[in-house]
């Protein structure tokens, strides 16, 4: 699987939700089905007429209407279903995810020099003591 053929799951989960991915993938592989056939008439159309200006022109009109309704997703759910708005919240799911992971990852860093720098108790220490020489030349 490509990038290309990836990303479109990955944003999805991203803009809906993981418990949405069924659903999602569902209505995206309908979308690529309806693209087959959109490439299949297309093709027709160039066989037909010798041009490929109206296949072009058609796809750029559908690439137009797609990114106003790609766009129009996130708007659509945050006027007219705030319930199911949940870009913005799993979006801050995984920015406090991704912070107690950091601040775990810090603690776990200060425990790992407080053991390396650990100094026995004194009743633990030797009972002679040294003494630094200092050369008078």
């Amino acid at each position: 699987m490509t990038v290309f053929d990836a990303l479109p799951y990955s944003v999805c989960v991203e803009v809906f939700g993981p418990e949405r991915t069924i659903e999602t993938s569902t209505v995206l592989l309908i979308a690529n089905g309806l693209g087959l056939i959109l490439g299949s008439l297309f093709g027709m159309s160039v066989d037909a007429s010798g041009s490929y200006d109206s296949a072009i022109y058609t796809s750029i009109g559908i690439y137009v209407f797609s990114l106003f309704l790609w766009t129009g997703v996130p708007i659509y759910q945050k006027i007219f279903a705030k319930d199911r708005y949940i870009m913005a919240e799993f979006k801050q799911m995984q920015r406090e995810i991704k912070e107690e992971k950091k601040q775990d990852k810090i603690l776990d860093l200060k425990q790992q020099y407080l053991d390396r720098t650990f100094t026995p108790p004194a009743s633990l220490l030797p009972e002679y003591v040294y003494y630094e020489q200092v050369s008078t030349v």
